[in-house]
């Protein structure tokens, strides 16, 4: 359980539910997020800029946030995320998480994989679209970690290899399954 206060006009991403939320009168608020099953850790990401697109995959809450101007990345960054979980789902067992967030983040890199969320780099939201299949890489990469290591699980901090084999094998399967 995680009990957060923050400027009001901030959004917040996480892993985990919000169970509530508090305005309180110093122009602040206050959230309560919970999750019913273990996570590994805790992520965050706070920006008074994030915006957001949310959809539903069999019952889970998928939220995709991106900054002014990256709807359209948001928009398939979901698409990508719900596609890869239909198929993992399949193959592994249903995802048993309530909610799932794309997290628009600066990194020097493509994607990180975190307890019930993802981020991305925000550069990938900008890709031109003849690019389009290496952002659903990224994107179906980071989400398929959530069953090798947040589900099944290893110490990203000291074997952060350990999943990356099997995540990269099976994303491969994923991807003959669905072009061929």
């Amino acid at each position: 359980n995680i009990k957060l206060t923050l400027p009001e006009e901030y959004v917040a991403i996480f892993g985990g539910e919000l169970m509530s939320q508090q305005l309180n009168t110093d122009k602040t608020k206050t959230l309560l997020v919970k999750s019913d099953l273990p996570l590994r850790e805790f992520s965050l990401s706070v920006s008074k800029d994030y915006k957001q697109f949310t959809g539903t995959y069999d019952g889970i809450k998928i939220n995709s946030y991106y900054l002014k101007g990256d709807e359209f990345g948001a928009k398939k960054a979901f698409e990508f995320a719900r596609s890869l979980m239909g198929y993992y789902s399949g193959q592994f067992g249903k995802y048993p998480y309530k909610q799932f967030s794309i997290a628009p983040v600066y990194l020097g890199y493509g994607g990180n994989q975190c307890s019930g969320m993802i981020f991305v780099d925000t550069r990938l939201y900008r890709l031109p679209r003849f690019l389009i299949r290496y952002f659903e890489f990224i994107i179906s990469h980071e989400t398929g970690h959530q069953w090798w290591y947040n589900i099944v699980g290893n110490n990203k901090y000291k074997e952060i290899w350990l999943d990356e084999g099997i995540n990269s094998y099976w994303l491969l399967r994923y991807f003959q399954n669905k072009y061929g």
